[in-house]
């Protein structure tokens, strides 16, 4: 909610958002409302026109709606003309590997076991659901292995943790992707853009 109004919001809880949302109605910024009804208008739109009118293709709508906004957004400058809020420059080329710091380890070892865990068990779960839904077995332990190596190897270039994606591989499962050739192609399109 506070993206789609433009203001930080308190978000301990239902009532408290809404009650903090009232009291900074007026610093609600009308383009970042603009973008998200339009947004989710687009969403649907896309969606109800595909299936009327092209029902025998998958038009993945979150990715036009994605590359008209952000289109939008960057050919009238909305961040510096209507300060809609922006991911920012981000940097050319990608990063020396050199060895993660690990002088403060002890005060983020308790976050790094919980960040660990949870992308394990989602990771799995993603495997799991999907190795029913296309009948065949997922191996657990097999997912660990790979989020570790990813991981270690990631520490060299200051990565996130890896994770499984619920949304992408529904997206993959919507487009009928029966090869991982699409890893090859996002990668390309990644570090084409990282350089």
């Amino acid at each position: 909610l506070k993206y789609a109004v433009g203001v930080s919001l308190n978000t301990d809880n239902v009532v408290s958002t809404v009650v903090d949302l009232v009291w900074k109605l007026p610093q609600v910024r009308p383009v970042s409302v603009a973008f998200f009804a339009c947004g989710c208008v687009g969403l649907q739109g896309i969606r109800s026109l595909a299936r009327r009118f092209c029902p025998s293709y998958t038009i993945p709508e979150q990715l036009v709606v994605l590359i008209v906004a952000g289109s939008i957004s960057y050919a009238f400058d909305l961040h510096s003309t209507a300060g809609l809020a922006v991911v920012g420059e981000v940097p050319p080329g990608l990063r020396a590997p050199s060895l993660p710091d690990m002088s403060r380890w002890a005060e983020l070892l308790q976050a790094a076991v919980t960040i660990a865990a949870v992308n394990f068990v989602l990771s799995a779960q993603v495997a799991l659901s999907l190795g029913g839904l296309h009948g065949y077995k997922a191996c657990p332990r097999q997912e660990l292995l790979a989020l570790s190596l990813a991981s270690a190897i990631g520490s060299l270039f200051g990565s996130l943790p890896p994770s499984a994606s619920f949304s992408r591989s529904a997206l993959l499962g919507t487009l009928n992707v029966g090869s991982p050739l699409h890893n090859v192609v996002s990668g390309a399109v990644v570090f084409a853009s990282a350089t």
